[in-house]
């Protein structure tokens, strides 16, 4: 009993993180499977396309898929834990309720709205694995990476590691968001495979009426004093 005990223990100290892992994703990468650090040759598209204001579009579909895979991948665990895996995961693995792309330049600035909070991450998918802190303070090993569809973030954590894959749908105009997350901290758990849509913000009709209606203003001299 005081085995199964710490086994729960250990998988609900796992699952308190897991919606940080599924967005921002701890330790080495170098650890991670062979299939975490492949490469894609592909020709990426536009990081500029993500720029905007994401809401989630609740569908009960996404809903079902997300308890079938949670359910399916603790079907192995004993009853006792299993119940209490799959109710903390169906709880930590609700997709955010926001999401936002800032695009400036050549960067951008990804804003996440957790139910705990705004998060904020660079975007540099450059494929470089880069050590972060989580919203708990969890250090989190990331790698942004661009692809034919969109991007991708590979992370790995002390217990559990997976991919994030974001790409656009120009028939309807969303985003698609798909979580795949490995559980490493329970023996027995298979991996959570599900997804989630975002539509894009308009821009408020009265910003762009007084845009069209602010008169052009002639060039101001640049300054070389710092602001």
């Amino acid at each position: 009993m005081r085995l199964l005990l710490n086994s729960v223990l250990v998988l609900l100290a796992m699952c308190l993180s897991i919606v940080a892992t599924a967005e921002i994703p701890s330790a080495a990468l170098e650890s991670a499977p062979p299939a975490l650090v492949r490469s894609n040759s592909l020709a990426p598209i536009e990081l500029a396309q993500f720029s905007g204001d994401w809401t989630q579009i609740v569908d009960e579909r996404d809903y079902e898929s997300r308890i079938e895979s949670i359910d399916s991948a603790v079907s192995e665990l004993s009853w006792l834990v299993r119940r209490m895996a799959s109710g903390v995961l169906e709880k930590t693995t609700v997709p955010p309720q926001g999401m936002t792309f800032h695009w400036t330049g050549e960067a951008l600035m990804q804003v996440v709205d957790q139910n705990d909070g705004m998060i904020r991450r660079p975007v540099v998918p450059d494929g470089e694995a880069r050590t972060v802190l989580d919203h708990e303070g969890t250090d989190t090993v990331t790698e942004w990476h661009r692809t034919s569809r969109g991007l991708e973030a590979r992370w790995i954590q002390e217990r559990a590691f997976g991919t994030t894959r974001y790409y656009l749908d120009p028939a309807d105009e969303t985003m698609h968001v798909e979580y795949e997350i490995h559980v490493t901290a329970l023996h027995g758990v298979s991996a959570i495979s599900y997804g989630s849509r975002f539509a894009r913000k308009p821009v408020p009709a009265v910003s762009s009426a007084v845009a069209a209606q602010s008169p052009e203003l002639p060039p101001k001299a640049v300054s070389g004093e710092p602001r």
